[in-house]
C-alpha cells in the first residue's frame, strides 16, 4: 500500500462512522422535526458585538466618517502586521462609524476566525467526538459573516457582494444556499469591477493566506473580475503553501481540472488528503467524487459513500444530497433506503441546496419513502424555482396546468415554462409552442388587421427572403418556429380565416398551426396507476377532459412532451391572395388579403378576440 492510501485509510478510519436504524417508521420521522446533523461547534471566546449586528437607522452616514476610515486603515495594517486582534477590534469600530469597508472586513475576519482566540488542539487530529481543532471555523462564525457581509452590501461594499456571490452559491454551515440572491451580488460586485477587489488584492499581495484564497476565488468563479484559471492556480497556490484548508482543497480542483496548471489527478488528491486532515467539508467530499467516477484511484462505490457520509457530517451540503441519490438508488449499498434517502434530501433541502429541494419535492409527488403530498411537493419544487433551477420549473409548470397541489393556473403554466427553457430545460421549448401560438394569434390581429392598419396588411407582399429575415428577429420572445410564425401572421392579417371552422375553438386552431398534439391533454401518457390522479374537475378549460386513466405523474408528462414534436402547419399550403376589396374606403386598404376556405358564420369569437376593437360577425344571408 503506498503513502496515498495510507493517508486516505487513516483519515477515513478516524471516529466513529455514524449508524442509522433503518427500522424508523417514516411516519414518526415526519410528524416531528428530524435531528440536525450533528456537526464540529465552538464558541468562540472573542465574539462579534452585538451592537454593530443591530445597526440600521442609527448608523452615521452610509459614507462613514473620517474616523472610521482612520480606525479601517489602521485595523489593515495591523492585520498585515499579524496583530489580528487588534485589527478586528479596529475594523468593528470603523463599521460602527459607518464605513462599509469596516463592517466587511469584520466578516472577513469572521468567516476565516482571523483575530479569534484559538485552542492549541492538534489540526492533524481529526477523531469523532475530539474538540474544534485550531482555527476551525464554526457555524457562529459562518451565521455572523453572512449578516455583516449582509449589511456592508446594503451600503454597496463590492467586497461584501463578491463574498456573499461565492457563499450563497455554494453554502456554508449556517448559510443558506440561494442561487437567485448569489446572481443578484454577482451582478451588483460586477459592476464595481476592480474596487471590488482592491483590499483583497493589497492584502493577498502582503501574504494574507485568507485575502490570497478569496482572490482565487474570484479568478476561477469570474467575481468581480474576468474569470482566469492562471491567475487563481498562483494565488491559491500561495494560500495552499500557507496551509488554508480551503486553498488547499480549490488547489486540488485546479490540478484534478487541469485549470491554470498541468492536468495531474494525482497531484490533486494529495491536496484533497491535507485539507480533509484540517477537516475541510468540500475536500472530503471531492474525495468521494473520485472514488465514485474513478479518477486518480480505484472505482469504489462503497468508498465513495463512505467519504460523502463523513463530509455530510462535517457540513457539506452538497454530500447531504449526493447521499440522498446514493440511498435512493442503492449505490455502495445492498438495496435501496427509501426512508434514508428522504431524510438526506430534507437536510440538504432546508439548507438551500436546490436540486435536493428538487429531489424531495420528487419523492412526495411519487410516494418515495413517505406518504404522497402534492401540495408539499409543488411547495418544494417552488422554493427551488426561485433559484433559477430548471427541473423544478418544469416540474412547477406541469403542476399549475394539472391543479397539482395548486390551483390551476396557465398564466403562471406558461410563466414557469418560458423559465424553463430559458435556464435550459429543452423540454420546455416543446410545450411553450401551442402556448405562444394561442397568445401570439389575439396580439398579431389588433396589430395586422386591416381595417385598423392598413399599412401593414400589404405585409405578406414582401419577399419571402425579407419576411424570413424579419421573423427571425422574433424567436427568442415568441418560441415559435419560422413556418408557424408565418401561419399565425397569415391567420391573423386574413379577417375571413377568423370565422372559419378551422378557428372556432383553441384545439382547431392549434390542429390548424400543426401543434394540437402537444397540448397538455392530448400527451400520450401511459395508462398506469403510479400516481392517484384520476378525472379531476376541470373548469374553464377548453382542451378535452384527460382520460380517466391517464397517469399524470410529472415523470411521464416530461417523458411525452421529450418525445413530442411539432408538425409543419397542416394548412400551410393555402396560398394567400392579394384581391381588390369590393369598396375601398379611408379605412381600407385597397388590396386586402383573403384567405381559401369557406366562411364560418359564428357569433363573435371570444378566445382569440382583438383586445383593440370589438368585431362585428358578418351577417348570414
Amino acid at each position: 500500500m503506498d503513502a496515498t492510501q495510507q493517508q486516505l485509510q487513516s483519515i477515513y478510519a478516524a471516529g466513529p462512522r455514524p449508524t442509522a436504524s433503518v427500522g424508523t417508521s417514516t411516519q414518526s420521522f415526519f410528524l416531528s422535526t428530524p435531528p440536525a446533523t450533528p456537526l464540529p461547534t465552538a464558541t468562540p471566546t472573542s465574539s462579534i458585538p452585538a451592537a454593530i449586528l443591530s445597526m440600521g437607522s442609527s448608523q452615521r452616514s452610509p459614507r462613514g466618517s473620517l474616523k472610521g476610515y482612520i480606525q479601517f486603515a489602521m485595523g489593515t495594517k495591523a492585520l498585515i502586521a499579524g496583530q489580528q486582534a487588534k485589527a478586528l477590534d479596529l475594523f468593528l469600530a470603523a463599521g460602527m462609524e459607518g464605513v462599509a469597508m469596516g463592517s466587511s472586513v469584520a466578516a472577513f475576519c469572521s468567516e476565516f476566525r482571523l483575530g479569534m482566540d484559538q485552542d492549541n488542539n492538534d489540526p492533524m487530529d481529526v477523531g469523532g467526538e475530539l474538540p474544534t481543532p485550531r482555527g476551525q471555523v464554526t457555524q457562529e462564525n459562518y451565521e455572523t459573516a453572512e449578516r455583516l457581509y449582509t449589511l456592508a452590501a446594503l451600503q454597496g461594499c463590492g467586497m461584501a457582494m463578491a463574498r456573499l456571490a461565492f457563499l450563497k452559491t455554494h453554502g456554508r454551515v449556517g448559510i443558506k444556499i440561494h442561487h437567485a440572491e448569489a446572481e443578484k451580488w454577482r451582478k451588483g460586485c460586477a459592476a464595481r469591477g476592480e474596487d471590488a477587489v482592491r483590499w483583497l488584492r493589497a492584502t493577498a499581495t502582503a501574504g494574507i493566506a485568507a485575502s490570497q484564497f478569496c482572490l482565487a476565488l474570484c479568478y476561477y468563479n469570474g467575481i468581480a473580475v474576468t474569470e482566469d484559471d492562471n491567475e487563481a492556480f498562483v494565488w491559491c497556490e500561495k494560500a495552499a503553501e500557507q496551509n488554508l484548508a480551503g486553498a488547499m482543497n480549490v488547489l486540488g480542483n485546479l490540478y484534478i481540472e487541469g485549470a491554470g496548471c498541468h492536468k495531474d489527478p494525482s497531484k490533486g488528491l494529495k491536496w484533497y488528503i491535507r485539507a480533509a486532515e484540517r477537516r475541510e467539508p468540500a475536500a472530503i467530499y471531492n474525495i468521494g467524487t473520485l472514488f465514485e467516477r474513478g479518477i486518480a484511484v480505484e472505482e469504489d462505490l462503497a468508498q465513495a459513500f463512505g467519504w460523502y457520509e463523513r463530509a455530510s457530517r462535517f457540513g457539506s451540503i452538497n454530500a447531504m444530497n449526493t447521499l440522498g441519490i446514493f440511498y435512493e438508488q442503492g449505490l455502495g449499498m445492498d438495496h435501496p433506503m427509501p426512508f434514508l434517502a428522504v431524510r438526506s434530501y430534507l437536510e440538504a433541502a432546508r439548507l438551500g441546496h436546490p436540486h435536493a429541494q428538487y429531489n424531495l419535492g420528487r419523492c412526495y409527488h411519487e410516494g418515495f419513502g413517505l406518504i404522497r403530498d402534492d401540495e408539499k411537493a409543488a411547495s418544494w419544487f417552488t422554493q427551488a424555482a426561485t433559484q433559477n433551477h430548471a427541473i423544478s420549473q418544469l416540474s412547477l409548470a406541469i403542476c399549475c396546468e394539472y391543479g397539482l397541489g395548486m390551483k390551476k393556473s396557465r398564466p403562471l403554466a406558461r410563466r414557469n415554462f418560458a423559465l424553463s427553457f430559458a435556464n435550459g430545460a429543452a423540454e420546455a421549448e416543446k410545450r411553450l409552442l401551442p402556448l405562444t401560438a394561442l397568445a401570439l394569434l389575439p396580439t398579431a390581429r389588433a396589430i395586422l388587421h386591416p381595417s385598423r392598419r392598413p399599412s401593414t396588411a400589404l405585409i405578406h407582399t414582401l419577399p419571402r427572403e425579407l419576411l424570413d429575415h424579419i421573423l427571425t428577429l422574433t424567436q427568442h420572445p415568441t418560441h415559435l418556429p419560422p413556418a408557424h410564425v408565418r401561419a399565425v401572421l397569415a391567420i391573423a392579417a386574413t379577417p375571413t380565416s377568423l370565422f372559419s371552422p378551422h378557428l372556432r375553438s383553441k384545439d382547431a386552431y392549434l390542429e390548424l398551426v400543426g401543434l394540437a398534439h402537444l397540448q397538455i391533454s392530448a400527451l400520450p401518457l401511459p395508462s398506469c396507476d403510479c400516481t392517484r390522479f384520476g378525472d379531476d374537475d376541470d373548469d374553464e378549460t377548453d382542451e378535452s377532459a384527460d382520460s380517466p386513466m391517464s397517469c399524470r405523474a410529472i415523470k411521464h408528462v416530461v417523458d411525452a412532451i421529450d418525445k413530442a414534436e411539432a408538425y409543419p402547419p397542416t394548412h400551410w399550403d393555402w396560398t394567400l391572395e392579394i384581391a381588390p376589396a369590393a369598396e375601398p374606403s379611408a379605412s381600407h386598404s385597397a388590396y386586402s388579403p383573403t384567405l381559401h376556405c369557406q366562411p364560418y358564420y359564428t357569433p363573435e369569437p371570444v378566445w382569440w378576440k382583438d383586445p383593440l376593437m370589438s368585431l362585428e360577425s358578418p351577417k348570414t344571408p
